[in-house]
């Protein structure tokens, strides 16, 4: 019951801000403000929120290389896997980015390392952060790549992809952020905190402009792909990730900090990228919103199972 309550605790906020979209379309009449408010944290928001997370970075990385090394192999074979699999899918081109990037891109920020920190308590839950510097930037250029190319027409080729990937702002701000980081120089708080402020906008901002464009009734549409995209993401990569941890002898603080990564729903900001990126955005919103609800089914029958094995 407790692993229950606390993920619904950590869902209901998602769950709410959706609901305030939802309930704006009566009184909030802009048209396409989904798409206004897309651009703001894609192209103004996230960015800002990559610049400091790198900037600020603090990483031990003798301490977890085996961890690195097995978070950093699985993503991308998560990715190399699903990119093989919808390629040969006989889907519209701006649906497989979409749903490529469903497959190993989780809500790992805003929802698993919260969720690390519940099991772990907030003194033992560093494990959970210091997998920020290898899981975000690497999602990130997955996904830009993954929705350039499929966002792209077929004539534009790979120089095109590569001269978007280079423009993406998110990119930029990845690399504002190694750039200070090489400096050597701290943050000073004048600036950290107002961009804080900024970076925790993402969430609500992406939710609230999700829940004003979504459509109950387009879900029918898409009914196969969100079945097979929840069941990857919430089951069958936990299930193989986990299970391979397992087995070379991962337990602990590391199995819950391969719990945030590869079992917490899709990330927030794939609905925003998907948009922004000329991808299937209704599909990455539909994707979103069923795998946020139903994360807190999965993740009480994940957890219950590892404390049974006493891996956690």
């Amino acid at each position: 019951m407790e692993n229950i309550l606390f993920s619904l605790r950590v869902v209901f906020p998602f769950l709410l801000y959706m609901t305030l979209g939802l309930v704006s379309r009566r009184f909030i009449r802009v048209e396409d403000l989904s798409g206004i408010l897309n651009q703001v944290v894609f192209k103004l928001i996230l960015p800002v929120h990559l610049f400091l997370t790198t900037a600020k970075t603090q990483v031990d990385i003798g301490s977890l290389s085996g961890l690195y090394l097995f978070v950093f192999i699985a993503i991308l074979l998560i990715f190399l896997v699903f990119w093989f699999y919808y390629d040969r899918k006989d889907l519209p081109r701006k649906q497989k980015g979409v749903l490529i990037q469903a497959s190993y891109r989780s809500n790992y920020i805003l929802f698993g390392a919260p969720l690390g920190a519940a099991l772990l308590g907030e003194d033992n839950a560093g494990i959970v952060v210091l997998l920020i510097p290898v899981v975000i930037p690497l999602f990130n250029l997955l996904s830009i790549f993954a929705l350039s190319y499929y966002g792209s027409d077929d004539h534009e080729g790979l120089k095109g992809v590569l001269v978007k990937i280079a423009k993406n702002p998110l990119i930029l701000g990845i690399l504002a952020g190694f750039l200070w980081k090489l400096t050597g120089l701290d943050l000073p708080d004048i600036l950290v905190q107002p961009l804080q402020r900024v970076g925790s906008m993402a969430t609500p901002m992406a939710l609230i402009g999700l829940g004003h464009a979504f459509s109950f009734s387009a879900s029918k549409a898409y009914s196969h792909q969100l079945v097979r995209s929840v069941f990857i993401r919430l089951l069958l990569v936990p299930f193989l990730t986990l299970g391979a941890a397992t087995l070379l002898g991962i337990h602990g603080g590391g199995i819950v900090a391969l719990l945030a990564v590869f079992a917490s729903p899709v990330a927030i900001s794939s609905y925003a990228m998907a948009e922004a990126m000329d991808n299937d955005g209704k599909l990455a919103g539909q994707i979103l919103v069923y795998t946020t609800l139903f994360s807190s089914l999965s993740l009480f029958f994940i957890i219950f199972v590892l404390k049974s094995l006493t891996l956690i």
